[in-house]
């Protein structure tokens, strides 16, 4: 039995990820929604269960536009298949042989015939499909290149079919057809104005140096070169003995540089659909030609100036010369002209505090009472979360406060400087996704949008900072992949390259992090390649109820207080962590927190005692347990007990030895501290 993925295979080769399937168990006369998806984004899903459900795909693939990808003819890239319908019911039994037969329903086949290429000429294919139903060849209906048909794994749920299982009664996919013998074979004439040229096959005209095409040639393997593509090349696999029925078909060569949309093969690629062919590769091909031509050492190349590689990797005039002070856009915080980060649990206050941070940067007021622009400057926030409506209220915010704060030496907030330098949008295109980077045919890759984005900066005189809110709106594919991570990061620093704007993430914290109270720069969500990418971060973190009695706050009110820490600074010391207030309107200010300390050393005992209970509590709910000597290592010195390590030794052995509140519980091996219930 064949199964709908080894179907996908056969007919859409190295692109069956692209395929476009959908499946639902309802009538079809009564199903709305058609939509589905490529196999490879989530289309599968539609396909699980399949022999209970009405299963298609549709003829062709899509071209993605913005980095969104859907089912519509303006986005046809290529057709694979030519399908006719309702053979044996409704229509006679065409006279050329497909490539299979597929019976949908009692006395109901659709015949498919597999193109040998791939054809992207759209008015040529639908003039074809519309002739074949007016020849009677298929049902009037099925001219449309983004048309839908059956896969072999499904049921038909049609009322009156009774849920009639699929069969695959004819499966021969070796038997493909150019689409022009095809139109040939069917007797339809040529249209006038519409003239294929897909099977009119250019020579080669070959590199200058590529041996591989020349062993190509000389072994009988070449083919030819695709028309649409320049440095594709359809070649005999030199394993074609290995294949099921020594099919010859599904192997290309991809020349050094060859580029497809924004993939590209700096070294060449070799790639056979093949199931005993799909662990081989380039260094496979190479290897064979190699070792069967025999004057494979004999290309020359052409005498070339030697080029001095090492000339970017010299310093003597780095000896020579003052470097440059580092700039930064605050003082010692958020450099210049490089990518930083700020991250948080939601509703901590970043996209306010964002805000305040492009207020103070276009005004030159200091943010929150503690950082102070170096000078005042454009700034651009694109944050694709919130409407415009959200973003007026709290810029509105900011100002009020910054107005209701400023005392008789400063300066109100200036509305025209503010105005004139700072932007504040949530799109890059009008109404198409943020995204900077996506997939595309199971790989990252950047999308339109960075170019689109540094053609907008590039419009700003003096542009200091970038703020893009939230990171997870965009960048594309697996945000725990470091690959794909890799690639964002990439694209991000080219954007910075290009422009010498720095750009500022604001980013969700992880599950981990929104429970941690030891500030760490890997509290993010996703993979650690962004924290390692980015060169600055700072973390917003609420006050948590084992803080507040240290400064003297209610449990109550412990979520009006933010602690920010700058947890990664690659261009030197970072500040002390500082704590800020919430005002009724969200604003953050700097709070002056002191820790409240007991005189008498039985009420410190006791204090600590609860601070220390309270973390234990705090750390079990997080999944984290200690040893006496763990915990003593771990707390010692640091927030939030801020005492050494000696001191927390004492202070546990009186709690388990006299006041009864810890105790030790072995577990294994080892003794873990725990709260005497």
């Amino acid at each position: 039995m064949i199964t709908n993925k080894q179907f996908l295979k056969s007919v859409f080769k190295q692109d069956w990820e692209r395929a476009w399937v959908l499946g639902f168990t309802a009538d079809p006369h009564n199903h709305r929604n058609w939509g589905g998806g490529e196999y490879r984004n989530g289309g599968q899903t539609q396909l699980k269960n399949a022999l209970s459900k009405n299963t298609f795909f549709a003829i062709s693939t899509f071209k993605q536009e913005n980095g969104h990808v859907a089912r519509t003819k303006s986005l046809f890239d290529a057709c694979y298949v030519i399908v006719l319908d309702d053979i044996g019911h409704k229509v006679n039994r065409p006279p050329v042989k497909p490539s299979y037969v597929l019976e949908t329903s009692p006395n109901n086949q659709q015949w498919g015939y597999i193109l040998r290429h791939p054809t992207r000429d759209k008015p040529l294919l639908e003039y074809f499909m519309r002739e074949l139903g007016n020849k009677g060849y298929s049902d009037a209906g099925m001219e449309g290149c983004n048309r839908y048909a059956r896969l072999p794994e499904g049921v038909n749920t049609k009322k009156q079919n009774n849920n009639h299982r699929h069969k695959l009664i004819t499966w021969n996919p070796s038997n493909e057809w150019d689409l022009d013998a095809l139109i040939d074979a069917f007797g339809i004439d040529a249209h006038p104005d519409l003239v294929s040229t897909e099977h009119e096959l250019k020579p080669l005209t070959l590199p200058k140096h590529d041996p591989i095409v020349d062993a190509l040639i000389e072994l009988n393997l070449f083919k030819y070169e695709h028309p649409h593509k320049l440095g594709a090349i359809e070649i005999t696999c030199p394993w074609v003995h290995e294949h099921s029925h020594n099919a010859d078909n599904g192997s290309m060569y991809f020349q050094p540089g060859y580029t497809f949309g924004d993939t590209q093969y700096e070294f060449g690629a070799y790639v056979c659909q093949h199931e005993h062919c799909k662990d081989r590769g380039l260094s496979d091909l190479r290897h064979y030609v190699e070792t069967n031509t025999l004057d494979w050492d004999e290309v020359e190349e052409e005498p070339q100036d030697q080029e001095d590689l090492l000339a970017p990797y010299r310093i003597s005039h780095w000896l020579e010369d003052t470097p440059p002070d580092r700039e930064w856009v605050f003082h010692k915080n958020i450099p210049m002209a490089a990518v930083s980060m700020i991250q948080g649990a939601p509703g901590v206050g970043k996209s306010i505090f964002q805000e305040q941070i492009g207020i103070g940067i276009a005004t030159g007021l200091t943010v929150a009472g503690m950082w102070e622009p170096t000078s005042p400057g454009k700034v651009l926030i694109i944050s694709a979360e919130d409407e415009r409506e959200e973003q007026h209220r709290r810029l509105k915010a900011v100002v009020r406060s910054l107005d209701a704060t400023c005392v008789e030496d400063e300066p109100e907030v200036d509305t025209q400087m503010l105005a004139e330098n700072l932007l504040i949008g949530n799109f890059i295109q009008r109404d198409a996704p943020c995204l900077l980077t996506t997939l595309d045919h199971g790989k990252c890759v950047r999308t339109k949008n960075v170019k689109k984005l540094i053609e907008i900066i590039q419009q700003i005189q003096d542009l200091k900072l970038i703020i893009l809110d939230p990171v997870a709106s965009f960048r594309g594919g697996d945000e725990n992949s470091v690959e794909h991570t890799t690639v964002f990061v990439e694209a991000l620093r080219y954007i910075v390259n290009v422009t010498g704007v720095g750009i500022l993430l604001i980013h969700h914290s992880s599950k981990h992090g929104n429970n941690n109270l030891f500030d760490d720069q890997h509290d993010g969500r996703g993979s650690s390649a962004l924290p390692g990418g980015v060169r600055w971060i700072a973390n917003l973190r609420l006050m948590s109820p084992l803080e507040a009695p240290i400064y003297g706050v209610s449990v109550d009110e412990c979520r009006r207080y933010v602690r920010l820490t700058v947890t990664k600074n690659n261009y030197g010391m970072s500040d002390a962590p500082v704590w800020l207030e919430k005002g009724d309107d969200g604003v953050l200010h700097r709070a002056d927190m002191t820790r409240v300390i007991a005189d008498d050393p039985e009420e410190r005992l006791t204090q600590m005692e609860d601070q220390v209970l309270a973390l234990i509590r705090q750390e079990e709910i997080a999944g984290r347990r200690y040893t006496q000597r763990e915990f003593e290592d771990r707390f010692g010195g640091v927030e939030p007990l801020n005492c050494s390590s000696r001191e927390i030794r004492r202070i546990v052995k009186i709690m388990i030895n006299e006041r009864f509140s810890l105790e030790l519980r072995k577990e294994g091996r080892k003794q873990y501290l725990s709260e005497v219930e």
